[in-house]
């Protein structure tokens, strides 16, 4: 039900944000016009505050997800406490990726609502944002990693352990079989 919710409500709020985005502006053409009537909604504070709003927010419910269900994760699948220190490091990351997002609007915050827009401030700025979508990309992409690892290194411990004494067969659906890799997919 929860992944029900938080997927509503991301949709929700991307429309929101690009019909603000959009209708902000009046005519709307002043959205791509590179003039003194230039536009951009994200300069003025509702803009902003919309758009960092639903992004923090909805980074938050987003890691709520897998958090609430941990538990029956436990007790179904049987983790260890090694799978939990790796799952409490994936959150970390993102958590980091959060932290970093809520800096960065402090940041933006700063440069729309005190016209500071000096070189120091919009690079703190970057700095940040740059912060926030490497550790979110890292935690997004910290699970594949695990497959990966687990697979490269079942195979090199197998071939160790064979050294030329045991032959690996190749079963007709294409898994290698005495491997464990069946278990991984």
């Amino acid at each position: 039900m929860l992944l029900y919710v938080v997927s509503v409500y991301a949709t929700v709020t991307y429309l929101g944000v690009i019909s603000i985005q959009l209708g902000y502006c009046r005519p709307m053409s002043r959205n791509w016009s590179t003039g003194s009537d230039q536009c951009i909604s994200v300069q003025t504070i509702p803009g902003m505050v919309a758009q960092q709003g639903t992004n923090i927010s909805s980074d938050i419910l987003i890691l709520l997800i897998p958090l609430l269900t941990i538990g029956s994760f436990r007790s179904n699948y049987g983790l260890t406490r090694k799978d939990l220190y790796a799952l409490a490091f994936v959150f970390g990351v993102g958590i980091v990726s959060i932290i970093a997002s809520v800096v960065r609007f402090t940041q933006v915050y700063n440069v729309v609502v005190h016209s500071n827009s000096s070189l120091l401030a919009i690079r703190q700025t970057i700095v940040w944002a740059l912060v926030e979508k490497l550790f979110a990309f890292t935690a997004f992409c910290l699970p594949c990693l695990r497959v990966f690892y687990r697979k490269r290194h079942s195979a090199a411990y197998m071939d160790k352990e064979s050294s030329g004494s045991q032959v690996t067969s190749i079963s007709s659906g294409g898994s290698r079989s005495g491997s464990g890799l069946e278990s991984e997919l």
